[in-house]
């Protein structure tokens, strides 16, 4: 019997949980005993048939989502004597992964958000650029199918220069890598003149005065 965390809002048969395989192995076993289980409620059972006696018979439990990434798992060892029927309960434990992230940011960026999102669950992380190049390891990043990372880039004046959102795929046994890409804006301006014009000056756009339109 494996049970969910009490702790979290997992809705029972959602896409984290598509199916829970059991799998029963031991050094004195020359097959494992493997299947699926049922999952009723916030428990997933099963009754596991074959199992040889003996000591040391190692149980492991992974739940997979929709795309047969690993989101939960539960292991634990137990004896086994005289056929006797065993019960095992084993509490199922949230995985998780890792993302690096890389970009070359512009120099006036000095902050950057990064917000994780699943479900109805979001979890904000803050960085503070000192240089240009970012690599950056997320961890801790629960495991599933098309992760969604919001990313925000704000300069001194708190703007959003840069804004990606991302989705990616998290393994517990993978690092996933995700490159930030920067795309700066530009003003294009077009001015259509007649043949002949006085020349008049502008001293907000001469070198000294200018600053955005230059």
């Amino acid at each position: 019997v494996a049970t969910l965390p009490i702790d979290m809002d997992v809705v029972p048969g959602s896409q984290l949980l598509a199916e829970v395989q059991y799998t029963i192995s031991a050094a004195d076993m020359s097959t494992p005993v493997t299947g699926l289980m049922n999952l009723v409620g916030e428990r997933a059972k099963a009754v596991a048939r074959g199992v040889q006696d003996g000591r040391g018979r190692r149980v492991h439990i992974e739940a997979f989502d929709n795309n047969r990434i690993r989101t939960f798992a539960a292991t634990d060892t137990i004896d086994i004597a005289g056929g006797v029927p065993s019960i095992l309960f084993l509490p199922l434990v949230r995985l998780t992964g890792q993302v690096e992230l890389t970009s070359v940011l512009p120099p006036e960026i000095v902050s950057l958000s990064v917000s994780v999102v699943i479900g109805a669950d979001t979890t904000t992380i803050d960085y503070d650029i000192d240089e240009p190049r970012l690599q950056e390891l997320i961890g801790e990043i629960p495991t599933g199918t098309g992760i969604s990372l919001l990313m925000r880039g704000r300069d001194s004046d708190d703007q959003i220069v840069v804004s990606q959102d991302v989705r990616t795929d998290i393994r517990d046994d993978l690092l996933a890598r995700v490159t930030l890409p920067v795309v700066t804006g530009a003003v294009s301006i077009m001015a259509n003149f007649p043949d002949y014009v006085p020349m008049v000056p502008i001293d907000r756009f001469s070198d000294e005065a200018a600053v955005f339109f230059r």
